[in-house]
């Protein structure tokens, strides 16, 4: 891995099929970190979950109170980083030790508040909103590709 820079910038920590938690994701000094911003979509089963794999005890009750937490500081020597195809830029998966993280660089669609669909206006500027914030995914994603890779 290339020795990067700095860099942080909004993701979403993606758990299971349908959970994500919103968070900052930080290189700096050779480590990569994660704070979750709140819970996002887990439930308090989820963050336990969570919890137990990150071996960070008391992060769930941090999460489910609404609280900022650290889920992970490690060195980026423990990591491996890859950028799927099928993240179209948006998005890349850590692995460190038997933990894999998956995040993406954009507000997961699942987490916007539903729009009538009864209201065209409504729908068109959710679909300009979603349209925006590929650009936005791609960026970011690109920007990290280059920090961790040394690759755009």
């Amino acid at each position: 891995m290339k020795t990067p820079t700095q860099l942080c910038t909004e993701a979403w920590l993606l758990v299971g099929l349908t959970g994500s938690v919103p968070g900052k994701l930080k290189l700096a000094a050779g480590r990569l970190s994660f704070i979750a911003m709140g819970s996002g979509t887990l439930w308090t089963k989820e963050l336990r979950k969570l919890e137990q794999a990150v071996a960070r005890p008391g992060i769930a009750e941090q999460l489910d109170r609404g609280e900022n937490a650290l889920v992970f500081d490690l060195p980026l020597s423990d990591l491996t980083v890859n950028f799927p195809w099928y993240y179209f830029s948006g998005g890349m998966k850590i692995t460190a030790g038997k933990n894999k993280y998956r995040f993406s660089f954009g507000q997961p669609a699942n987490t916007t508040l539903p729009v009538n669909s009864a209201n065209i206006a409504n729908v068109a500027l959710r679909v300009g909103d979603q349209l925006m914030e590929i650009g936005t995914m791609r960026g970011r994603g690109a920007a990290w590709k280059a920090a961790l890779l040394g690759t755009s």
